[in-house]
């Protein structure tokens, strides 16, 4: 389920720590420094591409409150990690929300971290990780049988991919606020004031809401996961439906323990209860949508069947990526190259070939490394 593009023609355009930062930003060469200067550079629809990094500098205003934001998309433009999550990561402060997002906006693969409203001014701090106050329902709330026919139409900010944690201090919604929908997403370690520590509104597919304050309030939630809330998983009513919470009923909701591989890691063991038992959505067989990947980039339903939670349970192993950022010395030495490498998620260790030409087959290998 993606926003609809809105140009004619959209742009890349390209954020790094160690970027040229020359406008208007359509290289690497000439990346901002900040994701701020390439979104305001943006016209409706263009693709905002972010590097590895934190990012923690910047205070900028939004339309709707007196909030400052590390990031304020209010344009209807798609900011997108390179590498994700794990990488990447924007980083709020004190007080201060870290990211505001308007209508048809998309942020995919980011940790939205350490936003804090305590001290604001605003009568409303809400959200101190993500606030997003535009968006269409179909029905309004509450609904017990609201299902989300016009999904791909519809405004509502969308958030794929991230991992929500350690945003306090709002007064409601501690993660988010507002209409937006999240998917595969890790909602951690926030809290509020009032309700809704793992946030206020909102639509949320195949999330996990773990240790916050409180769980989702007043949302829409589906092939999810929420335990270990203190003030209760679904605080106040949400319509929950094929997800994985104590006390829940019918909709084909379950109790029973998911069987996470750890408090810090939700993914899913084998003999887990979760496996396969979610609803399909359109857009997870769609691989050129961005909600067809889980949260470690792979298919979002295997088997036939999409689980609950943030991660797609897999029993044969995964070949894990190819490691990203490679870097050779040039002129450096006169009798050696030097390769360094950042490891892609799930590699115990690398082999180096060497060969003239792009042929693994007759390739030498020169080296292996037993770690990353």
């Amino acid at each position: 389920m993606q926003v609809a593009i809105l140009s004619a023609v959209a742009t890349d355009r390209y954020v790094s720590l160690s970027g040229g930062n020359v406008a208007p930003y359509t290289s690497w060469a000439n990346a901002a420094t900040n994701i701020q200067g390439a979104i305001s550079a943006c016209s409706s629809g263009d693709v905002v591409w972010v590097t590895n990094g934190t990012y923690e500098s910047g205070e900028f205003s939004n339309p709707y409150d007196t909030i400052k934001c590390r990031v304020s998309i209010t344009n209807p433009v798609s900011v997108r990690s390179v590498n994700g999550a794990e990488y990447t990561v924007i980083k709020g402060g004190t007080p201060l929300r870290v990211v505001w997002m308007g209508s048809n906006s998309s942020l995919y693969g980011f940790t939205v971290c350490n936003g804090n409203l305590s001290g604001s001014s605003d009568p409303n701090p809400n959200g101190p990780g993500i606030e997003a106050p535009y968006g269409a329902w179909t029905k309004t709330y509450p609904a017990v049988d609201w299902y989300p026919t016009n999904l791909d139409t519809c405004p509502n900010p969308r958030v794929y991919n991230c991992i929500i944690k350690d945003n306090i201090n709002g007064k409601d919604g501690g993660a988010s606020h507002g209409f937006a929908f999240y998917h595969n997403c890790i909602i951690t370690g926030n809290s509020c004031s009032f309700g809704g520590g793992a946030g206020c509104a909102g639509v949320y597919f195949n999330c996990v809401a773990y240790n916050n304050s409180s769980g989702m309030r007043y949302g829409y939630i589906y092939n999810s996961i929420m335990r270990g809330n203190a003030g209760g998983d679904y605080p106040q009513p949400c319509l929950i439906s094929n997800s994985c919470s104590p006390g829940l009923s019918g909709n084909n909701n379950i109790t029973a323990d998911p069987l996470f591989v750890s408090s810090s890691d939700f993914r899913l063991q084998a003999g887990s209860p979760c496996i396969n038992k979610g609803i399909n959505f359109f857009w997870m067989s769609d691989p050129g949508d961005l909600g067809s990947k889980d949260l470690a980039g792979n298919p979002r339903i295997v088997n036939g069947v999409v689980d609950m939670g943030a991660f797609e349970y897999n029993d044969t192993p995964a070949i894990p990526a190819m490691p990203v950022d490679i870097l050779a010395s040039d002129g450096t030495y006169t009798d050696k190259v030097a390769v360094s490498w950042t490891a892609s998620s799930g590699a115990t260790g690398y082999q180096v070939y060497r060969h003239t030409e792009n042929n693994t087959n007759s390739a030498e290998k020169i080296a292996s490394t037993v770690s990353t």
